[in-house]
Order: C-alpha cells, then structure tokens, then sequence
C-alpha cells in the first residue's frame, strides 16, 4: 500500500498540466455558480429590513414564503439550477475519460493523451458514469420516505436515533464502495482490460483500496485543517490566496487517489497475469 501511495504521489508531480487544467475548471464552474446565485439572493438581501423594524421583518420572511409556495417565481432559479447540474454530469465523465487516460498512459504529451482519451471513450466512460449515479441514487427510494414521514409530523427527533442514522452511515459506506468499484472498471476501460477481471482485482484488493482512500482522506482533512487555521490567522490577501488554492489543492488529492489506486490495481493485474 505505501509503495502505490508513493507512486501515486510521483505521478501527481508528472501530470502537473493536467492538474492545472482541472484547477481551471473547478474556479470556471466555481465562479459561474457564484455569479448567478449572487444574482438571484443579492437583490433580495437588499430588501430585507433588518432586526431594527421587526414588523417589516416579519412581513418579509411571509412575504417570500407566499411568494414562493403560492406563485411560480422559483420556478425559472430552479430550471436554470438543473441546467447547470445536468451540463456539470455532461463534462464530468468526459473529463474522466481524459484523466484516467493520462493516468494510464504515464508517457506522451500530457495534453494529447488527455484530448485522446475524450475522443475515443467518451461514450464508455458516459455509460459508466449514467449507471454510477443510478447505483448511487437507488437506496435513496428506501431510505429518504422515513425522513420524509418525520419531517412532516414533526417528529425530529427521531431522525438522531441510533436505528434512523445507521441506514445511512451504511448508505455513505455504500458510496464509499461503489464509487472505487467504477474506479477500477474505468481502470479496465482506459486499459482495454475486461470489466470482470478488474472488479475481481478491487474484490480482493479491497483492504488495501479502502486503506488508500482512508488515509489520502486523512491527509487531505489535516491538510484543510491547516489552511483554515491559517486563514483565521492571517486575514486578509494571506486568507485570500488560501482560498483560492484550497480547489488546487482538492484536485492534486483527487489525482494521488486516483494515480494510487491506478498503481495497485496495475501491480495486482499483473501479477494476476503470471
């Protein structure tokens, strides 16, 4: 395991493009998202009172609530939300398909490995990504009705019993599980392998898969422990500039993972091989 976290840790220095690439991406999306949810609240901010007029403040918050349960008005906020979110899971897995791609193929030109791996598996890594979210959203049809039910009698505090939070400490295990599952099946596809053989290899490779994830995890949250003491310290352009890197910094761990579990799961193929 410490062997495929260094190696994927030396894979994350060669594929700095790539990195810088996906940087730009998350600030685009980023900064979009942030444009238009500061057009849609800002104006409305503007017209709430405040605490000094409580009347006026209470007119408000009756105001919007008729507002938006009595008339259409979030209707178009919301369409143009799932708009986004549908162009988002669009670009998602052809930008998987560049990654995983450069991954595997460790020499050429970062850039036309990435621009290569679009083109010729877009379509496979599409279908990969349609059937992960559909493995991902499928519990939710037995365990979001309990919620559901409570929310309207009122009963919330059931929702913190031990028997409502298990289901879904179980259901994050679940994603945890499923998500390096489709990562070892988009390892077979960039790698032209069968589907089949690399599932098996992440079956009984599993320890050390979830060992991987677990402690890239475990870096990336004292990682972010320390930016967010940092900035607390050092207001202001320091604060700043850790924000801003704070998405450079997800996507180089995003990479480690994925270059490491890329690296474990090569040197089990292998050896499956002999």
């Amino acid at each position: 395991m410490l062997e495929s976290l260094k190696a994927g840790l030396f894979a994350v220095g060669r594929r700095s493009l790539i990195i810088v690439l996906l940087f730009l991406y998350e600030i685009i999306w980023s900064f979009i998202l942030y444009r238009y949810v500061h057009s849609v609240v800002g104006p409305i901010l503007y017209r709430y009172p405040g605490e000094d007029i409580p009347n006026w403040s209470s007119l408000f918050w009756i105001e919007s609530e008729i507002r938006l349960l009595k008339t259409d008005m979030a209707d178009a906020y919301v369409l143009t939300l799932l708009a986004m979110l549908l162009v988002r899971m669009l670009l998602t897995p052809l930008i998987n398909a560049g990654v995983f791609q450069t991954i595997h193929h460790s020499t050429g030109d970062q850039w036309r490995v990435f621009i290569d791996g679009i083109r010729r598996m877009w379509g496979r890594f599409l279908s990969l990504y349609a059937l992960q979210t559909l493995a991902a959203l499928a519990p939710l049809y037995w365990l979001v009705p309990p919620v559901a039910r409570a929310l309207r009698n009122g009963d919330l505090v059931s929702l913190l019993q031990p028997g409502s939070l298990l289901p879904w400490i179980g259901y994050l295990l679940y994603l945890a599980l499923a998500r390096l599952g489709f990562m070892y099946i988009q390892f077979a596809v960039a790698s032209g392998e069968r589907w089949g053989a690399a599932l098996l290899i992440w079956l009984r490779k599993l320890l050390p898969s979830l060992g991987l994830t677990a402690c890239i995890l475990l870096i990336a949250l004292f990682l972010q422990s320390i930016l967010a003491a940092a900035s607390l310290f050092w207001a202001g352009l320091v604060a700043l500039i850790i924000y801003q890197a704070t998405p450079l910094l997800r996507v180089a761990l995003k990479i480690w993972e994925i270059a490491s579990q890329h690296d474990l799961w090569l040197r089990s193929s292998r050896w499956t091989s002999r």
